[in-house]
């Protein structure tokens, strides 16, 4: 039956300071998904981001596919195929229109998907879902760990063979109520390690800490748990760690860094990101990447470089009041660093592959 839906696919969805159409749809619909299921978009792109991300077309080719029904954009795909690595892999998101069918968008934004991986030899598609509500029951992933909530939209998936390889855990710190515990945790986790020093700065990376800043990045492709995604490792030099900064750039984000270097080598050993998006949501933070290089473990420098850099972000943004960060449900070390800091865990999002023969 016909769905009564329009399909369109873009390459490209104009630049940061002009977004095009297509980028303004896409960011309503992406607000309206997000709000429906969490009361907040706080994990929404905005129109100005997705057109900065989608400028960037060097190491990954960006599709989006958008679904209308008339006039009103409802639904979309927004497809990812790297060219550096992972080249066997698709990688997706999709948001919905909360009001209309999700089997029924769904349907029709996978032909797009299909359209824009055509002619290449890509046999495994990731998807993440958007984030969904904590509950007691409900969809159990491969590792065993974490609870998925059961919407239309994963049966979607069940129904079309994907298998929910994880589930990761999105937990919020109240920025203000932390300060005080996370200046106690930095002293006492200080010392556990005292042959390091910590090391922070506001935005991109200084040129001398580029090899070893993308020593670090690669690393974060394989020292998390992925379960069975089918991830290879990535490949990353001071050129992809520039790209990506000036991405981040572009979308109007800061980014908020403390290292820790081993005294004795000069090494960088340990690193975490936050992400302010300044220009859409000053009031939010993201917590991306942190990582402690296997060797160095059991010296507390996980809590040491997050507690260090919640302090910068409090004295350079004073009025991010709340940040977001996301974990596998089985990365139960890092999830108890998140606790004893002050996140609590306020949703789940799972990993749906597919892996065509």
């Amino acid at each position: 039956m016909d769905s009564g839906l329009r399909v369109s696919v873009h390459a490209s969805l104009g630049t940061a300071e002009a977004p095009s159409r297509a980028a303004e749809e896409a960011a309503r619909v992406w607000s309206a998904d997000e709000r429906a299921e969490l009361g907040h978009d706080d994990f929404a792109y905005s129109a100005r981001e997705l057109a900065a991300t989608y400028a960037d077309q060097s190491r990954q080719r960006r599709v989006m596919v958008l679904a209308h029904e008339g006039d009103r954009c409802v639904g979309l795909a927004s497809v990812e195929l790297p060219l550096t690595d992972n080249q066997h892999m698709i990688s997706l998101e999709f948001r919905l229109d909360p009001q209309c069918e999700a089997a029924t968008l769904l349907d029709a934004l996978w032909v797009g998907v299909l359209e824009a991986g055509a002619g290449e030899s890509r046999d495994t598609v990731v998807s993440w879902t958007p984030s969904s509500r904590l509950v007691n029951d409900g969809l159990r992933p491969k590792t065993g760990a974490g609870l998925l909530r059961r919407t239309d939209a994963n049966e979607w998936f069940v129904a079309r063979g994907f298998e929910l390889e994880q589930v990761e855990v999105a937990s919020t710190l109240q920025v203000t109520e932390a300060l005080g515990r996370a200046a106690e945790l930095e002293t006492t986790a200080a010392a556990s390690g005292e042959g390091y020093e910590l090391i922070s700065w506001l935005g991109p990376t200084p040129p001398e800490l580029l090899d070893s800043m993308a020593a670090q990045r690669a690393a974060m492709s394989t020292d998390v748990p992925l379960g069975e995604i089918a991830m290879e490792p990535e490949i990353w030099d001071a050129a992809r760690v520039q790209g990506d900064e000036s991405v981040e750039l572009a979308m109007g984000r800061l980014m908020v860094w403390t290292i820790a270097v081993e005294r004795s080598s000069g090494e960088v050993v340990a690193h975490t990101l936050l992400k302010c998006p300044d220009l859409d949501r000053p009031e939010v933070a993201y917590q991306e990447d942190t990582l402690v290089r296997a060797d160095h473990r059991g010296h507390r420098l996980g809590m040491r470089v997050k507690a260090a850099n919640l302090r910068q972000l409090a004295a350079e943004r004073p009025g991010v009041r709340r940040i977001h960060t996301w974990n596998a449900d089985e990365n139960a070390w890092m999830l108890a660093i998140n606790r004893d800091l002050g996140f609590t865990a306020t949703s789940t999002m799972g990993c749906w592959q597919l892996v065509r023969r």
